[in-house]
């Protein structure tokens, strides 16, 4: 029988990185039980006396207590699961956070051990790390780590695996303070009952967990007994739970702190907080958040002419590198079909319909995956915490907070986790206008209908700004609609915004590659049903009449039918034809499939053209008349780009506000908006070109 290890630390803490560094590829991503919270489970890259060894990457989490899903999922799995032993990961530049959630773990019944992370930070600073000093304060073996270099690991997993053999009477630190007795006398009630960790039990009910209180199921006399000890306590000590955080840190800087000699220069200004000064100065901070995003945006879509020779900025690069393989590709494809004398219909279905549609989603895969490149390095370093704590001054004037904003950043990658992570919103009204304005995110899905239309429309430099104002648009959208609500629909309140600050840290290459493969992967497995079937659809409709008669005319086609019954709707916005139309009721089933539906109606896969595939693109788009101008291919955009998201989205949006009322609103809203906004910005835009 396999060994199973828990891993727990805080965020920030290295834990993820020393899950990957020892199992390496054998990890299994998915979802913990009834959440949308990630777990991850994997074997250990080696064998430890011929046993084999799995391993639980818990969520990152600051303390057990039950104020998000991630304290309630790891606490349950520690409970409840029982683990062989837990490993307890530690950041020795932060020690005195990070040892709060380690004296809650001590107090549970399973072995554990400590792994000291970033040793070779300290080191590196010339400070010296006392482990005796640690292992002596809290009773177990410490093992110091580095877990970005890799440097320890085998002497955790071995020390792990020795102390899972033991078994642990645990008991709490804070029986040496006041609280002492009154710990005692509940536990040895828990424990006649054979309730398992019973100081852990009993201090979690002293600090009025009512969760666990409830889950215990005690009998009357026993939970009389306990809450008139707690009533006790609470005559002298009203905030109990501020109470044992006090004892806690008490303990912790009595006993712990002096492990680390010659901190004289941990408590002089670091590097962090010089930088800090800078890029969360209240008046500066803001002016270079957008500039950083803007040189993000260059990065992947820039490009520029210098003495006549012309400059590809990496995303420009690597897209033209894979529109050529498409290209490639699709004229094989096609002439061993018509080696093979396949018929007609069968061509079409393949080359334009299958490889038409997946490939032109395909072809802007190397935008997304850049993006996301400079997104995790954003995130990587620590940036992106300040970018939460720099918008949460001026989200909170429109009824929104730099909480809103990291479910908002998540947007950028995907429309539904970052649905989902708006429930850590403890303000019910916030909650829900964060579920509101989070979908005007640029998604990853939507980044394909940026980068195809501004190919055929724009160039250079202007295509860069017509692409990072699209996302600029999002986030002006999302303050608008939080002061139109603030107003009109929800009262005023204030939550107050508490988040880590992490200390800035080159980003790791290979936890960078690793991600992108990740995102690389989801990409390819959507494209290999969602987009694949929908590009079969997509071709069918085009291709074939109601009578179900194949058509010469795409004109006298399903698509044309249902696509001229909305076209007038989009009329007054400069695309008001069939294809348009079309492409816009496609993307409500995933935003991709708009570009799938241009890309199967243009024929891209066809491969009689030898021009590169964005040549193509530019030539059908232009020649096909979908839009009267650059201006109302914009319109587009932001169409897109404000209306209801996908269905999976959708159905996020659904399940976290537990309201059909909501849900309609939250829908009818974007639909409303985006409808005005795409017409004002195009009948002003008209009125400008008219002046000039």
């Amino acid at each position: 029988m396999a060994l199973r290890m828990a891993i727990a630390g805080n965020p920030n803490s290295g834990k993820t990185t020393l899950f990957n560094a020892i199992t390496g590829s054998n990890a299994r991503v998915g979802n913990w039980p009834g959440v949308t919270v990630e777990k991850k489970e994997g074997i250990y890259k080696k064998k430890v006396s011929g046993q084999t060894i799995t391993l639980v990457d818990l969520p990152g989490i600051y303390s057990t207590s039950p104020y998000s899903p991630e304290g309630i999922i790891a606490r349950n799995y520690i409970l409840d699961e029982k683990p062989d032993i837990v490993i307890n990961i530690v950041d020795a530049t932060n020690l005195c956070r990070n040892l709060y959630l380690t004296t809650e773990l001590l107090e549970i019944d399973i072995p554990m051990v400590i792994a000291l992370n970033y040793i070779d930070v300290l080191e590196k600073d010339n400070v010296s790390f006392d482990v005796m000093v640690l292992e002596n304060a809290l009773g177990v073996k410490v093992i110091p780590i580095s877990a970005h270099k890799k440097k320890g690991l085998d002497e955790i997993m071995n020390a792990a695996y020795k102390a899972a053999a033991t078994k642990r009477q645990a008991r709490s630190v804070l029986r040496r303070f006041s609280l002492g007795d009154s710990i005692s006398k509940i536990s040895s009630i828990l424990r006649e009952l054979n309730i398992s960790s019973s100081d852990y039990i009993a201090i979690k009910l002293i600090e009025g967990d009512q969760l666990l209180l409830d889950s215990l199921n005690l009998n009357d006399d026993a939970k009389k007994n306990i809450l008139d000890a707690i009533n006790k306590i609470k005559k002298d000590h009203e905030d109990t739970e501020g109470l044992i955080a006090d004892l806690r840190y008490d303990f912790i800087t009595q006993n712990c702190q002096c492990a680390i000699k010659n901190s004289k220069k941990l408590k002089e200004t670091t590097k962090t907080e010089k930088i800090d000064k800078t890029l969360t100065h209240k008046i500066w901070g803001l002016p270079i958040f957008f500039l950083i995003m803007f040189l993000m945006f260059f990065l992947v879509f820039g490009e520029f002419e210098i003495a006549g020779i012309t400059v590809m900025m990496p995303g420009v690069l690597a897209a033209y590198g894979i529109e050529w393989v498409i290209a490639e590709i699709g004229e094989l494809l096609a002439r061993f079909l018509s080696f093979v004398n396949a018929s007609d219909w069968a061509i079409g279905l393949v080359v334009d319909g299958i490889y038409g549609g997946v490939g032109a989603v395909f072809g802007f895969l190397p935008y997304i995956l850049v993006m996301y490149l400079f997104i995790s390095i954003l995130e990587a370093t620590g940036y992106m915490a300040r970018a939460a704590f720099i918008m949460d001054r001026a989200f909170r004037k429109f009824g929104l907070s730099g909480k809103s904003f990291v479910p908002m950043l998540m947007g950028f990658g995907c429309s539904v986790p970052a649905v989902m992570g708006a429930r850590t919103l403890e303000n019910e009204n916030e909650r829900r206008l964060t579920i509101l304005v989070t979908p005007f995110m640029s998604c990853g899905a939507k980044l394909p209908i940026w980068t195809f239309l501004t190919a055929a429309f724009f160039e250079g430099i202007t295509a860069t700004l017509v692409i990072f104002s699209i996302y600029v648009l999002g986030i002006i959208m999302a303050v608008i609609t939080g002061v139109i609500f603030q107003k009109f629909v929800f009262k005023k309140q204030k939550t107050p915004f508490i988040m880590e600050m992490p200390p800035y840290r080159a980003p790791d290459v290979k936890t960078l590659l690793r991600i992108l493969f990740e995102k690389f992967k989801s990409f390819a497995k959507k494209a290999g049903t969602i987009i694949l079937v929908s590009s079969v659809i997509i071709w069918f409709l085009q291709s074939f009449s109601f009578s179900f008669k194949m058509v010469d005319n795409p004109n006298d086609s399903i698509m044309a039918k249902i696509g001229g019954i909305f076209a007038y709707i989009f009329k007054p916005m400069g695309f008001g034809t069939w294809q348009a139309a079309f492409a816009v009721l496609s993307g409500f089933v995933a935003k991709e499939v708009v570009v799938t539906t241009f890309g199967t109606l243009s024929g891209l896969g066809d491969p009689l053209e030898n021009e590169g595939l964005m040549e193509q693109v530019k030539a059908w788009i232009t020649s096909a008349g979908i839009f009267v101008s650059p201006l109302a291919a914009y319109c587009f955009m932001v169409f897109n780009l404000l209306a209801p998201p996908c269905l999976a989205a959708i159905g996020a949006i659904s399940q976290e506000v537990k309201s059909k009322k909501w849900t309609a609103v939250i829908l009818i809203y974007q639909l409303i908006l985006a409808y005005l906004i795409s017409l004002l910005i195009y009948g002003l835009g008209n009125l400008v070109m008219l002046i000039i």
